[in-house]
């Protein structure tokens, strides 16, 4: 009860300062649209994040696209080490100003997706106010981290195709990658007015929790979905006995016809497949690498 008492006057004081903050940023800040930028103005997503990250407990999180550290305040109120990463040299002097009163908080200047993928941070969580124009790059770029949870802040059509089911207009390649190394949850929505400058889309906290490991060879599982889901509408044993082929000659095609069939979906069209479904495929694709 106390820790919460103390938790909830943290976040208080985060919230009055953000408000303080939006009051100088309108004026001394031009945010660079190249960097899909989208600062936080509501203290709701602020406490959207805190909720979620106290469900995981990590040890130390990794803010992807710190900005000013808006969001960076409100994380620290858990008082975990923060390794917060902003591309931005003109928005990283904000960052370091911003947060020189939290020890726990490193601002770092860099490329938050290289540093993911390259595994350069010794963070178990992820956590990111995503540039909605770089959502795809962070997703790939989290799940070779091999970090074991994320939440994100990602527009609300992104949010909505992972959890999409097989045969919907939303299921596509994102869809399989994400899920098969993850449990997926889309939580709080937000609306255009809670960032300034306002994005033209709603916006949905999502999630992750990884289920799977990244390894080298899992590099077959991309290729191989990026082929499919190239032609996601035709049917699933022509396009994926091509795709096989392409990838390794030496596969016996004949194996997917066996798949489909035991499943009852040799009609089926790619983007009808389910994850287990390709994980199957992926399982026989191993064998013959």
């Amino acid at each position: 009860m106390t820790e919460d008492i103390c938790l909830e006057g943290v976040l208080a004081e985060a919230c009055r300062q953000l408000r303080r903050d939006l009051r100088r940023i309108r004026t001394n800040i031009r945010l660079a649209k190249k960097y899909s930028q989208h600062f936080m103005r509501s203290c709701r997503i602020g406490y959207a994040f805190i909720r979620e990250l106290r469900k995981l407990d990590p040890r130390t999180i990794f803010e992807l696209g710190a900005g000013a550290g808006f969001l960076t305040r409100f994380l620290a109120a858990l008082g975990k080490p923060i390794i917060a990463v902003e591309v931005d040299p003109r928005i990283v002097n904000i960052l370091s100003t911003n947060t020189a009163d939290l020890p726990h908080v490193y601002p770092l200047l860099g490329d938050g997706i290289f540093l993911l993928r390259s595994r350069f941070a010794r963070a178990d969580v992820l956590a990111s106010n995503t540039p909605y124009s770089l959502t795809g790059p962070v997703l790939m770029a989290y799940i070779r981290s091999n970090m074991r949870a994320a939440v994100l802040m990602l527009q609300q059509e992104v949010a909505e195709r992972l959890v999409s089911s097989p045969g919907s207009r939303g299921y596509g390649r994102i869809t399989v990658m994400v899920n098969y190394f993850n449990e997926v949850k889309v939580s709080a929505s937000f609306m255009p007015r809670d960032f300034i400058p306002s994005p033209k889309v709603s916006s949905q906290l999502v999630i992750l929790k990884r289920v799977r490991e990244w390894r080298p060879e899992h590099v077959l599982l991309e290729s191989f979905l990026r082929c499919a889901f190239s032609q996601r509408r035709r049917l699933a044993k022509n396009v994926l006995r091509r795709c096989l082929k392409y990838i390794n000659p030496h596969i016996d095609e004949r194996i997917i016809i066996e798949i489909l069939k035991e499943r009852n979906m040799e009609n089926a069209r790619v983007y009808e497949l389910d994850i287990g479904t390709y994980s199957t495929i992926y399982e026989v694709l191993q064998k013959y690498s």
